[in-house]
């Protein structure tokens, strides 16, 4: 395959799929924040993480998606000319990944704590320690992401990171793709362990230890599978980013690159960090609705739900009219008596 070709592959692929990618997404997301949010997921501390991290996910492919739909569509990249606009959108893209990735660490560790036998662990699963490392999060990545309103610039129409500054990006931007990783991995393996651990008491004749697997109840359950097949899936989704990001920085500076090598080196690029990085976003929809039975039926009563309403406010008006309809010719049925009548 040539390497024109390449371009006009990424170039349709922006044009026609990115923009459905961005729609699914966004839509999935704001049904899984509506699902979260009913009363009886209130009590989870997961189910806030999950909130939290399907809105930065709305936040971060809106920001990232549609800008290079509009630049190539319409022509110049408003980001590209802006050194306000590059570096906010800079900014914003920052802060709304590093959230996803830490919420979704959260969400491992509260599966974890969930499923731990040792009360004291447990005491970590809660909403209320929820709301306050949710809130510590939040300002710590604000803080940390503001090197970028200072970092980012413009050099030959392209909003970047150059110099000095980009070495010192590319190690930050390792550590906090590679950290997240090791993570989530270290806390899903710990939740594993402790959800076989807790499977295998589940018929004991000793009641402590019934006690014990009687606490992990279906719903929490239902959030392991839930956030560990997340996990599963961003790592596989994410694993190629950092690889190909290392060796576009390290090659960065090679003199005489052939149009062909920089065309596909674009192309493998924009595969990694864009393509597969936002098919993620739209994934986790997705993900609980093949791994949770609770979560099929909750979707499923949301759609059923908005479509009574739907039906409702339509025919309203239609019962209304008839209504009216029925009054006037009754008023007019009256009237015509009334005229046929003759006096007395």
């Amino acid at each position: 395959m040539s390497a024109p070709v390449l371009t006009v592959i990424q170039q349709e692929i922006t044009r026609y799929i990115m923009p459905i990618m961005v729609t699914v997404a966004t839509l999935s997301n704001l049904c899984s924040i509506i699902i979260f949010s009913k009363r009886h997921h209130r009590k989870s501390s997961c189910s806030l993480y999950l909130i939290f991290a399907a809105t930065s996910t709305i936040v971060s492919i809106n920001w990232a998606v549609i800008p290079i739909i509009k630049a190539l569509n319409s022509p110049p990249d408003l980001f590209s000319q802006s050194l306000f606009l590059c570096r906010l959108k800079g900014y914003i893209l920052q802060v709304a990944n590093n959230l996803y990735r830490a919420f979704l660490i959260l969400a491992c560790a509260d599966r974890f704590a969930m499923s731990s036998s040792n009360i004291r662990i447990r005491a970590w699963a809660t909403r209320k320690v929820a709301w306050r490392t949710v809130a510590v999060v939040i300002i710590a990545w604000l803080c940390i992401g503001s090197q970028i309103l200072v970092g980012n610039n413009i050099e030959n129409s392209k909003c970047s990171v150059f110099g000095v500054y980009a070495t010192v990006y590319t190690i930050y931007t390792i550590i906090i793709i590679f950290t997240p990783a090791c993570l989530m991995s270290i806390f899903g393996f710990l939740t594993l362990r402790n959800r076989k651990r807790l499977h295998s008491r589940i018929h004991p004749e000793n009641g402590e230890h019934r006690t014990t697997a009687i606490r992990m109840k279906k719903r929490d359950s239902d959030l392991a599978k839930m956030v560990l097949s997340e996990v599963l899936v961003y790592l596989i989704l994410t694993s190629a980013y950092p690889i190909v990001f290392l060796y576009t920085t390290v090659t960065a500076n090679v003199p005489n690159k052939s149009v062909t090598r920089v065309q596909i080196e674009t192309f493998v690029s924009f595969c990694t960090n864009s393509f597969l990085q936002y098919l993620n976003s739209g994934a986790s929809f997705f993900i609980y609705m093949s791994t949770s039975r609770a979560f099929r039926s909750e979707v499923k009563q949301l759609i059923l739900m908005r479509g009574r309403t739907n039906h409702t406010h339509n025919s309203t008006p239609h019962f209304v009219m008839h209504r009216e309809l029925i009054q006037r010719q009754t008023a007019q049925i009256t009237s015509q008596r009334q005229t046929l009548t003759p006096d007395v």
